[in-house]
């Protein structure tokens, strides 16, 4: 079954679980990737780095301990592709890119292309730095990443990025029922965290 994938596509493929079994495919996978999964409606995604299982998550939830539920699945889809030094998609995986981001360290920028509207996502060791132009509402900015339609996600993996501000992506994950994102200035020297005003900056 391996050298099934091998043959069909090395780093990018797209499958049934029942013709191609998860547990079959994650032995193969070897590379930093998201392994996209579907199944009657229900979405998942495991992460990997360097075909290291990294993360997952099943539905709006982001956690490791999730990998098992979703290797259980019989039946659906998956979708993989490697992320190379330029990665191009539909932006409704922008939130999956995001935390992958922060689950390798990535630094990269991550262009959101939609019409004539462009929006830019710096990420530096996995920590979103900036975003060009800053929206005046983060919280509802995060929570309508994966809504935006009929746009295009371009990642570009680069040396470290600056900014003003730092959030932890992670945080608004896990606690996107608050009021309030963790934010740090640049300048402070220490990683604490500090609520910010979800409705825009002062």
């Amino acid at each position: 079954m391996i050298q099934e994938l091998k043959k069909a596509a090395p780093f990018k493929f797209k499958g049934t679980i029942s013709q191609f079994p998860l547990k079959a495919v994650i032995n193969y996978i070897s590379f930093t990737c998201i392994l996209s999964l579907k199944k009657n409606g229900k979405t998942g995604a495991l992460f990997f780095k360097n075909g290291n299982l990294v993360g997952a998550r099943s539905g709006s939830e982001f956690s490791i301990h999730k990998a098992d539920e979703l290797l259980s699945w019989k039946e659906g889809s998956f979708y993989y592709q490697k992320i190379e030094k330029e990665f191009n998609s539909e932006s409704d995986c922008l939130t999956d890119i995001l935390y992958l981001t922060e689950l390798t360290d990535m630094n990269a920028s991550i262009t959101i292309q939609s019409n004539n509207q462009k929006t830019e996502i710096y990420c530096s060791e996995g920590v979103i730095v900036n975003i060009d132009p800053l929206p005046k509402n983060l919280r509802n900015f995060f929570q309508n990443l994966d809504s935006i339609k009929d746009s295009k996600l371009t990642l570009k993996q680069t040396g470290g990025q600056t900014g003003n501000f730092k959030i932890w992506f992670s945080e608004f994950l896990n606690g996107s029922n608050t009021s309030s994102l963790s934010i740090k200035k640049r300048d402070t020297g220490q990683r604490k965290s500090a609520p910010i005003d979800t409705e825009g900056f002062n």
